[in-house]
C-alpha cells in the first residue's frame, strides 16, 4: 500500500469516527431535550387540538404489529379522555392495495365507537 493510500485511509477512518461521534452526541442531545415533552400517563398529558399518529403497517410477520396496536390505543385513550379533539394519521399510501392512513382511520373509528357502546 502506498503512502498516499495509507494517508487517505487514515483520513477516512478519522472522519468516519468523527461522524459516528457526532451522531451519538446528537442523539443524546435530542433525547435529553425531548424527555420533558414525553408523556406516559393520559391524565398528565396536556390538552392539544390535534394529535398526529405516525403510520405503520397493521401486520408484521403474520400478526398485528405491536407498534400499530400501541399507536391506535394511545390515540383512542387520548381522544376518550378529552385530551385531543382531532387525530391526523399519516402513513404509506403508495398503492390502492396498501393504504396505512385509511386502515388506521377505520380502526380508530371502530375503536372509539366500540368503547362508546
Amino acid at each position: 500500500m502506498s503512502k498516499r493510500n495509507r494517508r487517505i485511509g487514515k483520513i477516512v477512518f478519522f472522519l468516519s469516527k468523527g461522524i459516528i461521534l457526532a451522531l451519538i452526541v446528537n442523539d443524546f442531545l435530542i433525547a435529553r431535550h425531548a424527555a420533558s415533552l414525553l408523556y406516559y400517563d393520559v391524565d398528565k398529558t396536556p390538552r392539544i387540538p390535534v394529535a398526529i399518529v405516525l403510520g405503520t403497517s397493521k401486520y408484521a410477520q403474520g400478526t398485528v404489529n405491536l407498534y400499530y396496536r400501541a399507536r391506535i390505543k394511545a390515540a383512542v385513550d387520548l381522544f376518550q379522555a378529552g385530551k385531543i379533539q382531532g387525530i391526523l394519521v399519516s402513513g404509506d399510501n403508495a398503492t390502492r392495495e396498501y393504504d396505512e392512513p385509511t386502515t388506521m382511520k377505520k380502526d380508530l373509528i371502530k375503536s372509539v365507537f366500540l368503547l362508546n357502546l
